[in-house]
Order: C-alpha cells, then sequence, then structure tokens
C-alpha cells in the first residue's frame, strides 16, 4: 500500500492513458483505440480523458515537486561536510577545521532503556549552526556510523543533550 494517498492515485492513473500513448507512438493505433473504447465502457465514461487530465493536474505537480527535491543532501567528506538544499544547484560547505562542538540529541527512551538518535547538531565557529535533520525528513535517527565519522573527522568530544533548549550558547573562542 502506497505511504501517500497520491502515490496511489498516480499509480492508478498513469497505466491507461501511457499505455494508449505507448501503442500510438509505436503505430499500433487500432489497438490503442480499443484500450480505450475497452475502458470507457467498463467505466461508462470517457475514462480515458478523466485519466489523462488527473495525469495532468495532479500527477505532474507532484513530479515537479519531487525533482525539485534531487538536490536535497548531505555529504560527510575528508575536510568537512556539504548540504543541498531544496530547488537549489548550490550548496552550503562546513569544514570540520571551524567546528567547535558536536551535540547529539536523543530521543525518547525506548523498551530497553535505550534511545535513538534523533538529530545531530555542529556548531561553527562564525555562529552558524548544521542540524543533521535539516536535509532529511526531521524524523529520521542519525545512524552509528554517520556519528562516528563525524567524531572521527572533526576530533571534537559528542554532548549530549535532549533537546536544543539544552545547549548552551558557543563561547567564540575553541
Amino acid at each position: 500500500m502506497p505511504s501517500e494517498p497520491f502515490e496511489g492515485l498516480a499509480a492508478l492513473s498513469i497505466p491507461w492513458p501511457l499505455t494508449a500513448w505507448c501503442l500510438r507512438r509505436v503505430g499500433r493505433w487500432e489497438e490503442a483505440d480499443n484500450v480505450e473504447d475497452a475502458s470507457d465502457r467498463r467505466g461508462s465514461a470517457d475514462s480515458f480523458a478523466i485519466l489523462k487530465w488527473l495525469c495532468i493536474l495532479v500527477v505532474t505537480p507532484i513530479a515537479i515537486f519531487t525533482f525539485l527535491a534531487i538536490p536535497i543532501h548531505l555529504s560527510i567528506t575528508e575536510t568537512g561536510i556539504r548540504v543541498g538544499h531544496y530547488a537549489s544547484f548550490n550548496s552550503d560547505s562546513f569544514l570540520f577545521q571551524d567546528a567547535r562542538r558536536i551535540t547529539v540529541i536523543h530521543g525518547p527512551e525506548l523498551k530497553r532503556g535505550t534511545s535513538l538518535v534523533q538529530d545531530v547538531i555542529i556548531d561553527f565557529g562564525d555562529g552558524s549552526r548544521l542540524r543533521g535533520n535539516q536535509v532529511g525528513d526531521g524524523g529520521t535517527n542519525i545512524r552509528a556510523d554517520v556519528m562516528q565519522q563525524l567524531h572521527d573527522r572533526s576530533g571534537l568530544p559528542l554532548a549530549y543533550a535532549t533537546s536544543t533548549d539544552q545547549i548552551p550558547a558557543l563561547n567564540p573562542a575553541r
């Protein structure tokens, strides 16, 4: 079952118009007309036209907004972190040598007394702050190997908190 209702709608609405279009492109006009006619008889309406407009009005905007999300990324390199943003091919770069503190935000406790890492916040000397979840959906747990990479490459100890309100102000000197 699709996670979003529009994904299911797209999956149901695209096949008939796309099938008829593909058949026409390869020169099988009669077969395309038969597909449309059979669909219209079952639906008691011009279902091909309905599905075509559904594709244009619903699926196309979803495709456009999804395409604009392609540049979103967080890349950890040897010297720093690059962050891409929605609908922008420009990315922000943060150097590990400028990092002053790494704070791990733990989520609520689980059954066995453990908790998952909900976010990681890196403060930099120029006052900028990088949140690990600013790239994802905001609810993704940070993997342990990613935390280890951040710790190893920055050389900073990990501080821990349960919310961003618990992070003290950063002193300008390292």
